[in-house]
């Protein structure tokens, strides 16, 4: 798969800190509401902190010619 510009992101992994997303040296990557009875904080976090290992399968995937993978890092270019 040819990409013209590589997405970056802080490296992985994440970890959660209370309410918030922090990279592996403490980087500040992003942070939750406390729940609300609506939005579960703990699972919106744990989906966040996932999203290095998800990428790195999205990349696999795409490298491997699954087109939906591909697609999903066209659309993550800035």
């Amino acid at each position: 798969m040819e990409t013209k510009e590589k997405v970056t992101h802080t490296p992985g992994p994440w970890k959660i800190e209370g309410y918030s997303i922090q990279g592996e040296k403490g980087e500040y990557i992003a942070s939750v509401s406390p729940d609300d009875g609506n939005c579960p904080a703990l699972i919106n976090a744990r989906l966040i902190a996932a999203c290095p290992k998800m990428y790195d399968f999205v990349e696999l995937r795409a490298k491997e010619g699954d087109e939906n993978a591909q697609k999903i890092l066209r659309d993550m270019r800035p």
